[in-house]
């Protein structure tokens, strides 16, 4: 199992200043958590991970550290839930632009057809052309959709199931830690 090990002066630097509320409800500082996903994307996904804090503020007690422990947790659950919400409106978008790309495409390719039909000569073969190249062109977006903008989406969320349950350790600082210590 690999250790994410960050040295901190106090708790408070965990949480967005901003947010008054407590432990659980409160926000994750955002260079704290980004911090976390980045140290968390340098190992491999099948690799356990866990978190260790080191803490140089004396008043921590066993409270303080389940709190923290189900902060983070709660955090990253919260994540996930963006993330799958985000991953089924892609889909949604994805269905609606193939819809649209599938139409587009055959009524693209009937004009052209119809030009065949009805006209010759080159300017006639040049729109006909033109009309197949723009149907298959309304396809761009639906085909990048469902083949390649899901990807990160799913990483992501990989990331925020693995933080989400990974073993948090609190520890007080003995001073010899030498490791990222957030301002």
């Amino acid at each position: 199992m690999e250790t994410i090990r960050i040295q901190i002066r106090t708790v408070k630097q965990l949480f967005n200043s901003f947010d008054p509320d407590p432990f659980l409800e409160r926000d994750l500082d955002d260079t704290f958590a980004d911090y976390l996903i980045d140290s968390v994307k340098e190992y491999p996904l099948n690799t356990a991970v866990s978190l260790q804090l080191i803490v140089a503020e004396d008043d921590v007690t066993a409270d303080t550290e389940e709190q923290i422990k189900q902060a983070i947790r709660h955090y990253f659950a919260y994540r996930l839930m963006i993330n799958r919400f985000k991953f089924k409106k892609l889909m949604r978008d994805a269905r609606t632009s193939l819809l649209i790309g599938i139409s587009s495409l055959a009524m693209c390719l009937i004009l052209s057809e119809a030009m065949h039909y009805y006209l010759s000569g080159y300017g006639a073969q040049i729109v006909s052309e033109g009309f197949i190249i723009i149907g298959w062109v309304s396809m761009w977006k639906p085909i990048n959709l469902f083949l390649y903008e899901w990807w990160p989406i799913i990483g992501e969320r990989k990331v925020f199931q693995k933080i989400a349950s990974m073993k948090i350790h609190l520890k007080r600082s003995q001073g010899k830690e030498k490791m990222f210590l957030m301002p």
